[in-house]
């Protein structure tokens, strides 16, 4: 089966001998792009499986992802696409597997990559903003899908609503909570978030060279948290201890401190009041 009214952008920067998230994509089902910026278009386009692929960001956007998003979410609903599925360039995908009574993920292969295609397709035409669930807490969701939560790093919008919704990625640069933000902008304005859960979805490492890696410092990290809480009621600001990167504080132990948040997630689903359906004309035909 061919969709045609929708089309698979990832954003790549720097990453063109490691992007591996393509590799099992099954050919003529959907049309996938990778958008890279405009003094990278070269080096992507001298590799053989992207040649086809490959399309530039124009050097004016800004050199951070939200500001990427922006430019791919405007240019292809230009070019008429109804859903545009957004995927980082660093992703490897499962299938959910049922052995012996426990749910399990098995590294899939291109057969269930169209299977994952079609599905999500299908689930697009009941919600504008669905998603593929991430590898860790894929086993929390036993159902098939669950709703009114976060998409990350793998995701489709409906280029419709998502010009109703009227919100950016990009609210000020750098910023690097970009899919959180546009999330709660949909459930806050009545739009239900689905995480397919059949299939799951993981990067091949945090913070690895390339993409955000290139500004995601704590200081970003810090300002954007902030930003969040400011701009979202539903989202709360905290301290954390952790090992790994964006640490503003580096203790004897390794660990580092920095500022994250939390997202009440059902509560920043507002849905739309219902019209009466009495009264009126509706009265009048009842008659």
């Amino acid at each position: 089966m061919k969709i045609k009214d929708t089309i698979i952008v990832i954003n790549s920067s720097n990453r063109v001998d490691r992007m591996v998230v393509q590799e099992k994509f099954p050919d003529d089902i959907i049309k996938w792009v990778v958008a890279v910026p405009e003094d990278q278009f070269e080096s992507y386009d001298e590799v053989p499986m992207f040649r086809d692929h490959v399309i530039p960001i124009p050097s004016d956007v800004a050199g951070f992802l939200p500001s990427q998003r922006q430019w791919v979410m405007e240019h292809f609903t230009k070019e008429g696409y109804k859903y545009i599925w957004l995927m980082d360039d660093d992703l490897t995908f499962f299938k959910r597997k049922t052995k012996k009574d426990k749910l399990v993920l098995r590294k899939s292969k291109e057969k269930h990559i169209t299977d994952m295609f079609e599905t999500m397709r299908k689930h697009l035409d009941e919600v504008p903003i669905v998603g593929i669930s991430t590898r860790l807490g894929n086993n929390r969701i036993t159902d098939d899908y669950d709703e009114i939560n976060r998409v990350t790093r793998c995701y489709a919008i409906n280029t419709e609503v998502f010009a109703e919704v009227g919100a950016v990625f990009n609210p000020f640069e750098p910023f690097v909570a970009e899919d959180f933000h546009m999330a709660l902008c949909f459930l806050n304005a009545g739009h239900k978030t689905r995480i397919l859960h059949t299939y799951a979805q993981e990067d091949i490492g945090s913070n690895a060279d390339g993409g955000c890696s290139e500004y995601r410092t704590a200081e970003v990290q810090k300002k954007t948290s902030f930003w969040m809480a400011e701009n979202h009621p539903e989202v709360s600001v905290k301290g954390k201890y952790s090992k790994g990167a964006w640490g503003l504080q580096e203790l004897k132990d390794g660990r580092n401190y920095r500022v994250d948040v939390i997202v009440g997630w059902k509560k920043a689903y507002k849905p739309k009041k219902k019209r009466a359906t009495t009264g009126g004309l509706n009265s009048f035909f009842k008659k």
